[in-house]
């Protein structure tokens, strides 16, 4: 059951976004039923194992409703959905939501003992996951847990398939409701890249109002009931769930197709066979689509963006996505406690689409801070820091030590305003690899060593040295086929004229990356596999 929270937001904040209009009383429940039913009997969503019209989808979470309901679930109650890209996932969500209850999400790539950590940390009643890993979570799971389950097999074809909405009333019945309040809320764990994960608890209506802010920066890509968006990135997360799950929600009839495990070659018959408009992942997803693109005939003709987040898009390998497939990036940049702060436009110049995070998106306020809080001047590089509607009502469980900002929340990147006001991010502080007593930004290693022909992908992380504190080593995922070791790379470097206090010393070739829950890189496990590695430095001091 959740407990009693206080919101970091001031009373005056909360005041003034519902004047200005970004909160409303809108409802994650009541919008998707809105859309459900202006879609009727055509197509709304599909998992590639199950498709669903818009009637379907009202049955589907009016049964839903009876089934948890018989399981004890109600207002406050938070229950945990351990799900993948599913349309049980819409549903059982929503459904939920119907309730007054709290969703606790949780990605389908969670080990079970990491679930069953979540579940106790969020105060969870009850879990609601796959067949297939209902043995493996129970053995991790306190008695007392209640545990639903609908199938992960089959073809998904009738609504009774799926166990934990079997029986319920008659489609004509609508859902049981409670009033709607500006406490409905989310549990979302963090990607945990630099720690254990922390649960960001965010209302419904900050998560509309990212997505409604959202909406106003595309300009002339106007969205309607004629687009789909293919869902490449886990919809239980982040990108995924803003402009795969809360965004079509505000354009009624837009369809979602969710890729239920990211494959690229999957993905791109997905796409020739249902001709979405939006492809919807992180810049690993849009360049795993370049490479699968290049070894086949694949008409994305219908495709009109790739809306990217979660992760900075490289310049070079944007340009490269951009140049082949005709498909132009468009990205977001926030933090998980702010939420969405700045945003690409369509309509922006080029060199500020590929080269900058954009501009800020309204109702939000973004600064650059020298170390005193002052401002930065124009062009200065500073700390990037960031206000707005959707901001976490905290993270869960409340720590008494957590500092509650009453302004600004200092972002962790490193980044400056152009004299046109688009943001540019640099780096991050945390990511600095500091080498005898000199600081190195990783994403200035991370662009010279992208420009090697072979080199297909690139992090930078810092090597522990017990003299310098840290060294610069290179973790690269190469083209198919191709072989680079240290030497040939450093050849490279010198040739492009590359300063040499720049120059990786370490060098490790990997076939994948390992990646959060949300797809992101995971820079701390990579720190890992270069903290491990036997191999010397190239140069001395």
């Amino acid at each position: 059951m959740l407990r009693e929270v206080t919101s970091r937001l001031r009373s005056d904040e909360v005041d003034g976004y519902v004047r200005s209009g970004a909160w409303t009383d809108d409802t994650i429940h009541g919008l998707m039923l809105a859309s459900a039913a202006a879609t009727g009997d055509g197509l709304l969503m599909t998992d590639s194992r199950w498709t669903v019209s818009g009637r379907e989808l009202e049955t589907g979470i009016a049964r839903a409703c009876d089934s948890l309901l018989a399981a004890g679930v109600g207002p406050r109650s938070v229950v945990g959905l351990h799900t993948g890209n599913h349309v049980e996932f819409v549903i059982l969500h929503t459904a939920l939501s119907s309730l007054g209850a709290v969703t606790l999400t949780l990605p389908s790539r969670l080990p079970s003992a990491d679930v069953a950590a979540l579940l106790e940390q969020a105060d969870a009643d009850a879990l609601v996951a796959p067949t297939g890993s209902a043995p493996r979570i129970a053995t991790h799971l306190p008695a007392s847990m209640r545990f639903l389950s609908y199938p992960d097999t089959g073809d998904g074809r009738e609504l009774g398939s799926l166990d934990v909405i079997r029986s319920g009333r008659s489609p004509e019945t609508a859902p049981w409701e409670v009033e709607a309040s500006a406490r409905d809320y989310i549990m979302m764990p963090t990607a945990g890249t630099t720690g254990h994960p922390k649960i960001a608890l965010r209302t419904h209506r900050a998560w509309i109002a990212m997505a409604r802010k959202k909406l106003k920066t595309l300009g002339s890509l106007e969205l309607s009931n004629r687009d789909a968006v293919l869902v490449l990135s886990p919809l239980v997360q982040g990108i995924g769930y803003l402009h795969g799950f809360v965004l079509p929600l505000l354009v009624p009839g837009l369809r979602r197709l969710m890729v239920p495990r990211f494959d690229a070659d999957f993905a791109l018959d997905l796409a020739e066979r249902h001709r979405p408009t939006i492809l919807l992942g992180v810049p690993t997803h849009a360049m795993r689509l370049l490479d699968a693109a290049r070894e086949r005939t694949s008409d994305l003709s219908s495709v009109r963006m790739f809306q990217s987040g979660g992760d900075a898009f490289p310049v070079a390998a944007r340009h490269d996505f951009e140049d082949t497939l005709r498909i132009p990036v468009i990205s977001d940049y926030g933090l998980s406690d702010v939420g969405a702060a700045c945003a690409i436009s369509p309509d922006d110049p080029v060199n500020k689409r590929r080269e900058t995070a954009g501009t800020a998106m309204p109702w939000t306020d973004v600064a650059v801070l020298n170390e005193d809080g002052s401002d930065c001047a124009e062009g200065v590089v500073g700390e990037v820091a960031l206000r707005g509607p959707d901001m976490i009502t905290c993270y869960y469980p409340e720590d008494p030590a957590d500092a509650r900002p009453e302004t600004l929340v200092r972002s962790g990147d490193l980044g400056f305003l152009d004299a046109d006001g688009y943001l540019v991010i640099v780096g991050r502080t945390k990511d600095l690899i500091i080498r005898g007593g000199a600081n190195i930004s990783p994403q200035q290693v991370e662009t010279a060593v992208r420009t090697h022909p072979l080199v297909r992908e690139v992090a930078v992380v810092g090597r522990r040295d017990p003299v310098l504190g840290e060294r610069i080593a290179a973790v690269v995922r190469l083209k198919p086929d191709a072989v680079l070791d240290l030497p040939s790379l450093l050849n490279h470097l010198e040739a492009e004229g590359v300063s040499k206090s720049v120059w990786p010393e370490f060098l490790h070739v990997l076939d994948e990356f390992p990646s959060s829950p949300g797809g992101k890189v995971d820079k701390r496990a990579l720190r890992l596999v270069v903290d491990q590695s036997a191999a010397s430095p190239t140069r001395k001091g």
